[in-house]
């Protein structure tokens, strides 16, 4: 009895009975007293077995683990009525997915005070360090507000640059450098806002399974992004993330067909966190959707010194007034940030023997063609 009440306080909850039961399988000690003596069949359960198997007790399903217990010689059984299960089940996930949307708006949140405080010190800093080199009387200390301790910083570097200002080759790695950081802090938000309007619009259609399947894929967006943002990733983690995105891409708005042809010999290849990812978001965007049979291609292979990687759809395309208005040095298209974001850090990373080409026919598909040589960066 000592151990039966023990199993009792240590295992009870709503739903859930433990019994004892003998090599015949007769019940000698039951929570619910009016079992015991009764063997299985008597309260509509079949022929017991050890282990854990669906079973139905006074015509209610339950979900049944029995277990020889060698201290006394006994079996122990707990049952569980599976509608119990399904409320927990389904409490928890209600649970869980409120978590998570707390934690994906909290993280939104986090990347904007992170921008304003960071980004736009940095990129007044980044102004500034231009004017080096150029003409050295126009240098002037800088102040960038709440980035107090990076002004301070950076004014003690220009007093000491006063005595190597002709040394400008690291000047210019330094502003290569800010350049790329500041167009990779340009990528991340607009990425993780895509994403959770996904999600979002998942649990408007209150599907609860689908929505936590894609918090998941976010979660592995998110530290992917949060630990590579600034550094060079292998192409074959480029490819699994964009990947997870073509996921959110075929919940939201239905499914298309993908094509990826990866030279196995690129794999570990090095390439920009989100490099890729950008130009793919592009052609869902603007092209595959409320296209008929839409079809998306990724292909990446090695020519010569170079690894050509070619992202193409058969969606709306553009006109050539359009492409050239794309590359205008002088304004952006709206909506076609991520093309000339992923451009400008194609030159600064791989240097002027890399390339970036758009070739299109409007109405019948679109074309992204990057040669990016394959060496150390």
């Amino acid at each position: 009895q000592k151990i039966m009440d023990k199993l009792y306080y240590s295992n009870y909850s709503a739903g859930k009975m433990i019994c004892i039961l003998n090599e015949n399988g007769k019940i000698t000690y039951s929570t619910n007293k009016e079992y015991v003596g009764k063997n299985l069949t008597d309260i509509g359960m079949e022929v017991f077995s050890e282990g854990t198997a669906e079973s139905v007790m006074n015509g209610e399903p339950v979900l049944r683990s029995v277990k020889y217990d060698e201290n006394i010689k006994q079996y122990v059984m707990v049952t569980t009525k599976t509608s119990e299960i399904d409320l927990y089940a389904h409490a928890f996930q209600s649970s869980s997915l409120l978590v998570l949307l707390c934690i994906g708006i909290a993280t939104v949140i986090l990347l904007i005070l992170f921008v304003n405080l960071f980004v736009r010190p940095v990129q007044k800093l980044v102004n500034s360090v231009k004017r080096i080199g150029v003409d050295r009387h126009t240098v002037s200390m800088v102040d960038v507000g709440d980035g107090g301790d990076i002004a301070l910083s950076f004014n003690e570097a220009i007093e000491r640059l006063e005595n190597m200002i002709d040394s400008n080759y690291q000047h210019i790695i330094n502003e290569k450098n800010a350049r790329i950081a500041i167009l990779q802090l340009q990528i991340n938000p607009h990425f993780i806002f895509n994403t959770l309007d996904s999600i979002s619009w998942s649990i408007y259609k209150n599907d609860k399974e689908k929505s936590a399947m894609m918090i998941a894929s976010l979660g592995k967006i998110l530290r992917y992004t949060t630990y590579n943002y600034d550094k060079f990733v292998r192409l074959a983690d480029e490819i699994t993330i964009i990947k997870n995105y073509l996921y959110f891409e075929k919940i939201r708005h239905g499914e298309f067909k993908e094509y990826f042809s990866v030279d196995s010999s690129l794999r570990d290849f090095k390439i920009p966190c989100l490099l890729i990812q950008p130009i793919v978001e592009n052609a869902c965007k603007h092209g595959l959707r409320d296209k008929e049979n839409p079809r998306l291609l990724v292909r990446i292979k090695r020519v010569g010194e170079f690894a050509e990687v070619v992202i193409a759809d058969n969606g709306k395309g553009m006109t050539h007034e359009e492409i050239e208005e794309l590359f205008a040095s002088d304004r952006h298209i709206e909506g076609h940030i991520g093309i000339i974001n992923v451009k400008e850090r194609v030159m600064a990373c791989f240097g002027q023997d890399a390339k970036f080409e758009i070739s299109s026919e409007y109405g019948r598909y679109m074309k992204v063609r990057m040669l990016l040589p394959i060496k150390e960066v």
